[in-house]
């Protein structure tokens, strides 16, 4: 995406995790998919299904693979910075076009083993065609993504340590944007509140072979 869009979507995400985290809530799943658009085009976050209140930390192992935070991974008990980093994580996915863990064998392990190590690929492990971070991109990605979370940026406006006061946001008035006020980069056209047409429609996909077959099963007995 275009590093204004980045900055626009990034803030939107970095006020709902304000939200929670100021609550004592941490949302331990962001990602994409659990991104949608409203009718102004901001983004609002989804699927509360692994939130949870905490006060210390939590022991769960739960969240998707490639936004994982080492301190989740490792079982070492984990609290709201687990949410900066999958948000520094979704930054860089969005701005280089995938996410900076990943495994090209589809390997799990070998996946974790690199989001423990919290090395940022370097520009040549890139593909030729990926955009290049520029510094504020850069500054802010790699004071999210951090081994130790006390190390962190957090996701708040008011700590001196706060991703929201950091240079790489430095032109979104935090006001308007809570208000709905700031123009977002696509607004999407619906005709009213049950307009759907946006959203895929999605089957149920045939059994693939090998694959239980509930029906087959149930007649069968």
């Amino acid at each position: 995406l275009p590093h204004d869009h980045v900055v626009f979507y990034g803030a939107c995400v970095a006020a709902a995790l304000e939200h929670l985290h100021e609550r004592h809530y941490m949302y331990r799943d962001v990602k994409p998919e659990n991104l949608l658009l409203d009718a102004k085009g901001y983004l609002r976050l989804v699927d509360l299904g692994f939130a949870k209140e905490c006060l210390s930390k939590t022991f769960t192992l739960c969240g998707t693979p490639e936004y994982l935070a080492p301190e989740v991974i490792l079982n070492l008990g984990h609290a709201q910075p687990a949410d900066c980093w999958s948000l520094g994580v979704l930054l860089y996915e969005c701005l280089v076009g995938r996410a900076p863990f990943y495994s090209e064998r589809g390997d799990q392990m070998e996946l974790y083993q690199k989001i423990i190590k919290a090395t940022l690929p370097e520009a040549k492990e890139l593909p030729a065609d990926a955009p290049k971070l520029d510094k504020k991109a850069k500054a802010v990605i790699d004071e999210l993504v951090v081994k130790k979370p006390e190390d962190r940026l957090s996701c708040s406006a008011r700590e001196k340590t706060g991703a929201m006061r950091h240079a790489f946001f430095g032109l979104v008035d935090w006001g308007k944007l809570q208000q709905r006020g700031m123009a977002a980069p696509f607004v999407p056209t619906i005709a009213d509140a049950f307009d759907s047409r946006l959203y895929e429609v999605a089957g149920e996909p045939p059994p693939e072979e090998g694959e239980f077959d509930r029906e087959a099963a149930a007649e069968a007995f």
